[in-house]
């Protein structure tokens, strides 16, 4: 199954190319987008991350989608549905990523809408979690918007997270 393309009312949520590199590396590379993550990424790093999503469209069919305008096809981010197995089982986590000149004009709640409706709609999940550090006080508005509710915690690249998590039929439920 190829990894899908989204839209929404103002952006285009397509499958990454390695095309893409540069935008993406811009983002990685900014320290203000990267404040919750261990750190700021290389271009070879960046180079990797990319070549990460793309195994994860070979091997699952979907992962971390490259976000652009409509009105002008820019690339503003990423956001997508990642599948992740561990000790506990499959878990499938909703993610963002947002370039800092496009923070706070809903551009994560309104990807992020789209993916959790793809997640539960054509992919049929039960579930969609979200790991969210909780100093990060933007992303937990952003779930909290969405329906998301506290679930947990849980350690995650040597930091803590809080886990957020949305049922299919509460998610339908708010829907209406």
């Amino acid at each position: 199954m190829p990894a899908p393309a989204l839209e929404t009312d103002r952006l285009i949520l397509r499958p990454f190319t390695p095309d893409d590199l540069d935008g993406l590396h811009l983002q990685l590379s900014d320290a203000q987008v990267m404040r919750f993550y261990p750190s700021v990424l290389s271009r070879d790093q960046s180079e990797k991350w990319l070549e990460g999503i793309l195994r994860d469209y070979a091997e699952c069919g979907f992962g971390m989608l490259a976000i652009r305008l409509k009105e002008t096809a820019q690339f503003i981010g990423q956001a997508g549905i990642m599948r992740r197995i561990d000790g506990g089982g499959t878990h499938h986590y909703l993610a963002y990523l947002l370039c800092r000149e496009f923070w706070d004009f809903g551009y994560a709640t309104e990807a992020a809408r789209r993916l959790l409706e793809f997640g539960f709609e054509q992919m049929g999940l039960e579930l969609i979690e979200a790991l969210v550090r909780p100093e990060n006080l933007p992303s937990v508005r952003v779930v909290q918007r969405l329906g998301m509710r506290a679930a947990g915690v849980t350690e995650h690249a040597g930091f803590h997270h809080d886990v957020y998590a949305v049922r299919r039929e509460a998610w339908r439920r708010a829907r209406c």
